[in-house]
């Protein structure tokens, strides 16, 4: 899981369900309500719509988190100068700091800094999520400025590939040139002989299946 959590924020919510599932199953005396400070991180970093039963599992871990002593939360509300989180706070400054980990290096930062055991550890992990995510957003740039001067803008398809560009920032930088150029779009990194990237559409265009309908190349 751990070579693949970059999507933690996912996994979490469904595993949150899945312990519900086995606990009614099996009869298993778990307090659920003790997860649902994570599982509003999960479903608010995760960009999932706050409707049906995730707005209530919001609001309640909202409060939550306010008053959670998880040293990790803990350091963001020292960080952040508040003693209230808001749905904003995670999507804003939660969530990228924690999601940067994965792009950048190894999402096992981030799963020590919601795993610290001390209000110093957490601190000192946080740091090190918030470099990263200064690290994220100047390779962000970069990679967009690069890759926006040799996109062809009547082109229905936008492609761009650069040499040793990072490729946790691929994707980011492939949403940038469809907000830009109102295309799909797909951004690919060069290593030697080999390409890798990633792809964002708009509207109704499968890009599923655009690239399924060219596999031959």
């Amino acid at each position: 899981v751990l070579k693949y959590l970059r999507r933690v924020f996912f996994i979490r919510f469904i595993a949150w369900f899945l312990i519900g599932a086995l606990k009614a199953k099996m009869g298993l005396s778990i307090r659920m309500v003790e997860f649902l400070d994570l599982l509003a991180l999960a479903i608010v970093a995760d960009v999932m719509p706050l409707v049906s039963i995730n707005r209530p599992l919001v609001q309640k871990g909202l409060e939550l988190l306010s008053k959670s002593n998880r040293p990790a939360f803990e350091a963001v509300r020292a960080y952040l100068g508040k003693s209230n989180f808001s749905s904003e706070d995670i999507g804003f400054a939660l969530a990228p700091r924690i999601n940067s980990a994965g792009r950048m290096e190894s999402a096992v930062t981030a799963l020590r800094f919601l795993r610290s055991k001390s209000l110093s550890e957490a601190s000192s992990n946080w740091l090190v999520l918030d470099n990263f995510n200064h690290l994220r957003r100047e390779t962000e740039a970069k990679t967009t400025e690069s890759a926006i001067s040799m996109a062809n803008p009547d082109d229905p398809v936008i492609v761009t590939a650069g040499v040793g560009w990072h490729e946790g920032v691929v994707g980011i930088v492939a949403s940038r040139l469809v907000d830009r150029f109102k295309r799909p779009a797909i951004v690919l990194s060069i290593e030697g002989n080999r390409a890798k990237g990633s792809g964002r559409s708009i509207g109704d265009v499968n890009l599923y299946e655009l690239l399924d309908s060219c596999k031959e190349y």
